[in-house]
């Protein structure tokens, strides 16, 4: 859980989960190893176009879903029932270890989307303190 405290950052909420650094596991099997249900509680959900910048990236059309996969393959693994929602064939048949392997890639995907999001940030505040610089 976090919590936002205005002025202060984003703070981890709860008891601190000890991780092997050396043993290189997914936020699912981490938790199943120490007997904790994974879950995940979606604040806000919106699907937009990729646009032209995530395009290019990614190799997909403007107009596709930037986190198609993410929404069909459903990270919060509740998609290997026919009662699912999201529930798809090919997804529900697939090893579970495999399913893991890309549950981590997607996640991993998302983490990358958010640090972009943010570099695009960093750099356009330092162009307009460099135009700034140059002015004076």
């Amino acid at each position: 859980l976090l919590r936002r405290v205005a002025g202060k950052g984003v703070y981890v909420l709860g008891k601190k989960i000890q991780r092997d650094l050396e043993i290189l596991q997914g936020f699912t099997q981490t938790m199943l190893d120490r007997n904790v249900t994974p879950s995940i509680k979606v604040v806000k959900k919106v699907v937009r176009p990729a646009g032209e910048k995530y395009s290019l990236m990614f190799g997909i059309k403007p107009e596709d879903d930037i986190f198609y996969m993410l929404n069909n393959m459903n990270i919060r693994h509740n998609n290997r029932s026919k009662k699912d929602k999201n529930y798809k064939e090919y997804v529900a048949k697939m090893r579970k270890d495999r399913l893991e392997k890309w549950y981590d890639e997607l996640y991993q995907l998302l983490l990358f989307c958010v640090l972009i999001k943010d570099n695009v940030k960093r750099k356009n505040e330092i162009d307009e303190l460099l135009k700034k610089l140059k002015k004076k």
